[in-house]
């Protein structure tokens, strides 16, 4: 799946997850529904709701819309994966002299 929206211009679909997905590939990406639990993905410009997909649908995908800009800390900066592993650290070897 990577692969295919890597090599895509764009992202059409009606999925939670994938949204994210299109972001974190810096692909635009048109939402078939009427409301998203990404809603950052839609304020950031990354993101369309198309609640009809008879709507407007083929202008939008032929008219490819450019996000403004690329914000790599929108969901985070990176750095979660190592406070989670210091954190567990701390747990686990709490009062553990070694």
């Amino acid at each position: 799946m990577a692969s295919l929206i890597t090599n895509s211009r764009m992202v059409v679909i009606d999925s939670g997850g994938l949204q994210k997905e299109a972001f974190f590939h810096r692909k635009p990406c048109l939402i078939l529904r009427h409301e998203t639990e990404w809603l950052e993905l839609i304020d950031s410009g990354w993101s369309q709701l198309v609640n009809n997909p008879g709507d407007g649908l083929r202008e939008r995908s032929q008219n490819l819309f450019i996000p403004n800009q690329w914000d790599e800390s929108l969901f985070g900066n990176g750095s979660a994966g190592d406070k989670i592993a210091d954190d567990l650290e701390k747990f686990v070897f709490a009062g553990d002299p070694s």
